[in-house]
């Protein structure tokens, strides 16, 4: 038997245990602080990415615009002509197309739905302004009469989710009117 035998004692250990407890609590809070920070650009990328994609479909329906059949600050009913081959100045139940605000969802209906299908969610705000050629901004709702006259149509979208919100807006001539 060794007399010489070199073992680490309770303290030893105690007290290298401590040293590596003091190095990884700043680290442990470094990768903490980059967690959060990542988190909060997720959600705020979604919300922007959310608001961008129910914006280009809008716009891009809207724009398709052959006639609008309701018009009001929360809401617009109108004809889109999907181009699939129908039959001339005839609308199909699902070229009927309605968006509007349900809560806190952005909705798309068309005639053949019981419901609408959502678009956006969060929706804070949504907002429709609509004009003549001459500028002239209509009362909302328009009326009959005028939905004939709408040049100009301003869509602002606001979606906000964990305490991140944007903003979009876009203004767009119905090209078949």
């Amino acid at each position: 038997m060794r007399l010489n035998q070199r073992a680490v004692t309770l303290v030893e250990l105690l007290v290298a245990m401590a040293i590596l407890g003091i190095i990884m609590l700043p680290m442990y809070n470094i990768l903490q602080v980059a967690v959060k920070s990542w988190k909060f650009e997720d959600t705020r990328a979604e919300v922007v990415q959310n608001a961008r994609i129910a914006m280009e479909r809008m716009t891009h329906e809207i724009r398709e615009t052959r006639e609008v059949y309701d018009a009001a600050g929360e809401l617009i009913y109108f004809w889109w002509k999907d181009g699939l081959g129908d039959s001339p100045g005839i609308a199909d139940d699902n070229e009927k197309i309605t968006y509007s605000l349900v809560g806190e969802n952005l909705t798309r209906k068309d005639a053949t739905m019981a419901e609408g299908e959502p678009v956006a969610e969060y929706v804070q705000g949504f907002a429709l302004e609509y004009r003549k050629s001459d500028g002239t901004v209509l009362s909302i709702p328009v009326d009959q009469e005028e939905l004939a006259n709408i040049h100009l149509i301003t869509i602002n979208l606001t979606i906000e989710n964990k305490g991140h919100s944007t903003t979009v807006r876009a203004s767009l001539h119905p090209r078949n009117m």
